[in-house]
């Protein structure tokens, strides 16, 4: 894993994310620290975010977005260049009410969702982070507890890879590690 600023073993959970979200006092910021909580994109792919990458499918319950990956490394490389995760949701969660009330005002399906340079966007994320739980955290928390809660839920290897938009499994392997796994074990006795 990268070095980072900030302390990236910390697993934001649910609690947390919730003091975050009302830390926040706009809807834009809303929406940044949502995005950033269900979908486990890199900064930089939540900033290249428009209008027409989510969706709200009311009916079934499920946002959708689409994620281009931006960390390419060599051309070709990454297993999932864009991805479109499709994320049940509890529709009636605040969160989810504010990315529609978000979207809506945003004029027209071209428009970014987050409209932060990148160093605006890290240092807020920073500041919401701190102002809420007094720990000194970053967006790449976001990623890396969204992973390793879904390496928790019992999510696959290829599924994580994919939700990740990772190229080796390498990249997931440190939340593999999250399972809680019983294993049987049959004995000759």
């Amino acid at each position: 894993m990268p070095k980072y600023k900030c302390e990236i073993d910390y697993i934001i959970r649910e609690t947390d994310f919730k003091r975050i979200f009302n830390q926040a006092s706009t809807y834009h910021d809303k929406t940044m620290i949502t995005l950033l909580w269900i979908t486990a994109g890199r900064p930089v792919e939540i900033r290249a975010l428009t209008k027409n990458d989510i969706f709200i499918d009311y009916q079934k319950g499920i946002l959708v977005v689409t994620i281009e990956t931006k960390k390419l490394g060599k051309p070709g490389s990454f297993v999932v260049r864009k991805r479109r995760l499709k994320i049940r949701v509890d529709i009636n969660r605040p969160y989810i009410q504010v990315i529609d009330k978000h979207l809506k005002r945003l004029k027209d399906n071209d428009t970014p969702v987050i409209n932060y340079l990148k160093n605006t966007f890290l240092n807020k994320v920073k500041k919401l982070c701190y102002d809420a739980l007094g720990k000194d955290l970053c967006s790449y928390n976001f990623r890396h507890s969204r992973m390793t809660i879904l390496a928790e839920n019992g999510m696959t290897e290829d599924e994580l890879m994919r939700f990740k938009g990772a190229r080796t499994k390498k990249s997931v392997a440190p939340y593999v590690h999250a399972r809680d796994i019983v294993y049987d074990v049959l004995i000759d006795a």
